[in-house]
């Protein structure tokens, strides 16, 4: 347990071989898991790749505790996120049509003359379909508990693990274990998760040598202080210092300089409007007018980026209609940035934004550290009160709503977290800084 314990602490520091080792111990039944639910490798693809990326949020922001916690994360999250795909073709994708696997499907003979754990799961996976299928696999390979089906949704059998089908049900669970041992993980998936634990590690590891060194700092500065005031107390003078008649004047009673010119020492400075112009690739203009009084350090941010063409021929990866659009990764996959991270500009983390996620509104996307946003923004195509307080927002949109209208009219996402492959995502043209 302590082993356990120490790696998810290292991860949560920004360790990136903690981390690597926490991919590599899960990414065989995840990804497995996803292919065999999927029955496609893109889709299989990018839901694992979504699974780690909120894997990592959850380890950062202290959710996750152990190993063992984090291997139910991941199952658990990629069964979830299978049940929300399939069932967007089939609603009844994740209900089973039996009271169990037994009776009709799985009769005496078949147990007798069958003990082969390859032949039974072939047999099991090629006959069975729907519902039965997805609880088949999500039942054994995935292993799920009775508590967890619970928090998924799924409803298995009310005779699973009993009578007949108990049988066989350690070969069926062996069979996956192999299985799964022995899948190939596609290239490009690895690929991704390399830089989704880059990324996610970079915030973190800055944080924490930002904190010892604060800490170290803060031990120095004691030190000192307690040096200080030992040499002060030991050549100690009556309180006050004496003027040239031998008279003690208290500090307290001296009289602040002051500035009798009459004039504003600090004049207000000169208010211009900022707006950025969003040429998209095939759909038009969004015109954003940035609120800087709101978030100054996001909209510098913003304006260094678009000036200096960050986000020229980058895309919005993520769409979700009745949500937002997504976009400014430059790997368009949800786990890039630029080369910096700034701070969260929202009263969760301290900083008073007064701008609501209404319909048109710009926010930072990040990840659950709260300083963790870079390059990626989102503009809310519908009322998302439930983000405010949480993510950044620094502008709205004032014209070309009608623009993320139609994307998300014509966006076909492949899973439920608002995917687009990489072919069919919008791409950005330009971002203009207007000032005026």
């Amino acid at each position: 347990m302590t082993t356990s314990n120490n790696l998810i602490k290292q991860a949560r520091k920004g360790d990136k071989t903690a981390m690597k080792a926490l991919y590599e111990e899960n990414i065989g039944k995840v990804y497995y898991l996803s292919r065999t639910l999927l029955r496609e490798s893109g889709p299989a693809v990018a839901l694992a790749s979504g699974v780690f990326k909120s894997s990592w949020d959850a380890v950062l922001s202290g959710e996750i505790s152990s190993r063992e916690d984090y291997a139910r994360f991941v199952i658990c999250k990629t069964v979830s996120g299978c049940k929300e795909r399939l069932m967007k073709k089939d609603k009844k994708a994740a209900k089973t049509s039996r009271s169990a696997y037994s009776g009709s499907f799985f009769d005496e003979d078949f147990f007798d003359s069958n003990s082969d754990g390859k032949k039974i799961v072939d047999y099991c996976l090629e006959n069975l379909h729907g519902g039965d299928r997805f609880l088949f696999i999500a039942g054994n390979a995935a292993g799920l508990t009775e508590e967890e089906t619970k928090k998924l949704d799924i409803a298995l059998p009310v005779d699973y693990g009993k009578g007949e089908y108990q049988k066989i049900e350690q070969i069926i669970k062996e069979e996956f274990a192999e299985r799964i041992a022995g899948i190939v993980i596609p290239a490009e998936l690895g690929e991704q998760a390399a830089k989704g634990i880059e990324r996610a590690a970079q915030p973190a590891s800055a944080a924490h040598k930002k904190k010892v060194i604060i800490y170290s700092l803060i031990a120095g500065a004691l030190c000192l202080l307690t040096a200080g005031l030992l040499v002060y107390f030991s050549a100690q003078k009556p309180y006050g210092k004496t003027d040239n008649r031998g008279q003690t004047q208290n500090p307290a009673e001296t009289q602040q300089p002051e500035d009798d010119s009459g004039q504003d020492t600090n004049p207000p400075a000169e208010q211009t409007e900022i707006y950025a112009d969003i040429e998209i690739t095939g759909y038009g203009k969004i015109t954003i007018e940035l609120d800087k009084s709101a978030a100054p350090i996001t909209v510098e941010n913003f304006v260094s980026l678009a000036e200096n063409g960050f986000y020229d021929g980058l895309t919005f990866h993520r769409i979700m209609k009745g949500f937002m659009i997504q976009g400014g990764d430059p790997l368009g996959t949800g786990y890039g940035g630029s080369e910096k991270t700034i701070i969260g500009e929202f009263s969760a983390n301290g900083y008073d934004n007064p701008l609501s996620h209404t319909r048109g509104t710009v926010s930072m996307a990040r990840s659950k550290a709260y300083n963790s946003a870079s390059s990626q923004f989102f503009i809310v195509h519908e009322d998302t009160l439930s983000l405010d307080g949480d993510y950044a927002a620094f502008g709205k949109v004032t014209e070309g709503m009608e623009v993320v209208d139609k994307i998300c009219a014509e966006a076909e996402p492949i899973d439920g977290n608002g995917t687009i492959p990489a072919q069919e995502q919008p791409v950005i043209k330009s971002i203009k800084i207007r000032r005026q």
